[in-house]
């Protein structure tokens, strides 16, 4: 059946316009669609693929292998979508973290030079050495606040890598301590 239906999709490939087939992917897509329009859905995978295999010329031992290659790069095809999305929640972590952080340090600045203003302005009736700290720190947090606002991820991959590894060492720390309760 399965010969007979690839041998007849072969000619009918053949007899077709060529302007179409330019790789072996478009022969690919067509024989895929082709098996997919003829399937019947109880029958065994297994069967197609080494009647295909066998109408290619493959033998049993190369299919296992390519079979075994598929596997394990499923499997690492895998792997690599879970660790992209642990990496982007990891990473939304991290832009959370860093804009919490500069709120802090912001709320710091605020405190402690109204503080300073405010020492300065009553002792002396004037502003005169509380604007330097003033100045001076508030170019610190106008250039962090550039930075939170302007950075992209490239821009923070090495910051990122450093705070991944202290985030996961303190999430192990934190379930080994759990474990031990």
């Amino acid at each position: 059946m399965h010969r007979k239906f690839f041998k007849s999709r072969i000619l009918w490939v053949r007899t077709m316009p060529e302007e179409h087939l330019r790789s072996d992917d478009d022969i690919e897509a067509i024989l895929h669609l082709a098996v997919q329009q003829n399937s019947s859905g109880s029958e065994d995978l297994r069967a197609r693929l080494l009647s295909a295999a066998d109408e290619l010329g493959l033998t049993p031992e190369q299919i296992e292998a390519a079979e075994a290659a598929y596997r394990a790069e499923k499997a690492s095809q895998a792997v690599q979508r879970l660790t992209e999305q642990e990496d982007t929640q990891l990473w939304k972590q991290f832009r959370k973290t860093q804009v919490s952080d500069f709120i802090s340090g912001l709320g710091t600045y605020a405190a402690v030079n109204t503080f300073l203003v405010w020492l300065n302005w009553s002792n002396d009736g004037r502003l005169g050495w509380s604007l330097w700290p003033l100045g001076i720190w508030g170019i610190y947090v106008a250039v962090q606040a550039f930075n939170l606002l302007a950075s992209q991820r490239t821009d923070n991959l090495d910051e990122f890598e450093r705070w991944k590894r202290k985030y996961k060492k303190k999430q192990k720390k934190a379930s080994s301590s759990d474990s031990d309760d």
